[in-house]
């Protein structure tokens, strides 16, 4: 039964569910926020790696590839983290400074888009970063999201445009094997923030925002699950080939699984402030769609992907949190969907928000970002 306390564990042992290994929950379980890293260099082969895997990533969610920046010269580095960290916005992390990074990921966006009313460039970048995220985590790299910089600091170091700006930053590197002291800042903000998430039924509901989500008893009936990694899931969602790797799993075990990798998924301060909506009718599915301008063929489940940023986050740091922190959510999302059989569809420029906001009853100052749709 569901715990109603807040915590990382996972809600029920998914893996057993696929016949051979289901690797994804493995790098889901195992990313976290790293402040604390250990000296050390990045491989040429894996900054390689990483600026394919951003190729990859975009090519598959048809973002612009010059939205994120991945740096990893030595030097460049260096210079860019003292530089991030100038300001009274920079001294929120003020520990990246002295951090021995091995590169850094830069969002780099429209000032228009990133401040707009809806952002549309911002929340895909974003979805291409956690796709990052996990691909170093694969590596044994350790991550941290960074919104509390200098973005005009960095602008310049990077000699981006005027009109560009840098919502977050990712830093990188390789993170210390020992767990953070309890004193630390690393330490206090591990037990208290980065071990805990909300139970599904805090997080998810069905059809309707005010209808929780309940666990239900699923069925044994086994699939197997798609093999390899991030990468591997990238490539078949940009081939439209997903539902082709192998038997689709239950879609009850499906719906569950999104619904758990979103769960485990960080957010700003791990508040998790959104909510899923899932649905699963036939009738309102085909009216969900029509309010995504999609024609809903072959549309198994879809998620309505919500969100909202807290007032103090808006006076502290004028940065749109509900458009960074579900668009991290939907990442994991759509890469579970992927590794069941299902293929993905991400929807969030085109939809008609204030009707489907009023089509899940959704509370007054939550956003909806998007809707995934599961084929």
């Amino acid at each position: 039964m569901e715990e109603s306390r807040p915590t990382k564990a996972a809600t029920r042992d998914y893996r057993p569910f696929s016949r051979g290994p289901w690797t994804l929950w493995d790098t889901l379980f195992a990313r976290r926020s790293h402040r604390k890293y250990v000296p050390s260099e990045m491989e040429p082969a894996t900054a390689a790696g990483l600026d394919a895997l951003l190729d990859l990533s975009c090519e598959a969610r048809g973002v612009k590839r010059d939205t994120v920046i991945a740096v990893t010269d030595a030097g460049a580095v260096d210079a860019l983290k003292k530089r991030a960290n100038k300001g009274i916005a920079g001294k929120i992390n003020i520990w990246m400074s002295r951090a021995p990074l091995t590169g850094l990921l830069v969002m780099n966006l429209p000032s228009g888009d990133v401040h707009a009313l809806r952002p549309v460039e911002l929340p895909g970048a974003a979805i291409v970063v956690e796709d990052a995220v996990l691909w170093l985590t694969e590596r044994g790299l350790g991550t941290c999201w960074l919104a509390g910089i200098s973005e005009r600091e960095i602008i310049a170091e990077q000699g981006l445009a005027r009109e560009r700006a840098v919502p977050a930053v990712i830093s990188i590197g390789k993170p210390a094997l020992e767990a953070p002291r309890t004193t630390s800042y690393g330490g206090i903000s591990y037990q208290m923030m980065s071990r805990r998430r909300k139970p599904l039924s805090r997080i998810a509901c069905v059809e309707k925002a005010s209808a929780p989500y309940t666990l239900a008893r699923l069925e044994t009936e086994e699939f197997s699950a798609v093999e390899g990694g991030v990468e591997r899931l990238l490539e078949l969602m940009r081939d439209k080939k997903a539902c082709g790797a192998g038997v689709s799993a239950p879609i009850d075990l499906a719906v569950e699984a999104c619904l758990e990798s979103a769960r485990v998924a960080p957010s700003g301060n791990n508040a998790q402030r959104w909510q899923f909506i899932v649905s699963r009718d036939s009738a309102r599915l085909g009216q969900l769609a029509g309010l995504c301008a999609a024609d809903g063929e072959g549309w198994k489940a879809a998620f309505v992907c919500c969100g909202s940023s807290g007032k103090l986050e808006k006076i502290l740091m004028d940065k749109p949190f509900w458009a960074l922190d579900v668009p991290i959510a939907m990442s994991h999302i759509s890469l579970m969907a992927a590794s069941m059989g299902y293929e993905p569809r991400v929807l969030i420029d085109g939809i008609d928000e204030p009707a489907i906001a009023g089509f899940v009853d959704l509370a007054s100052g939550t956003r909806v970002l998007g809707v995934i749709a599961l084929c």
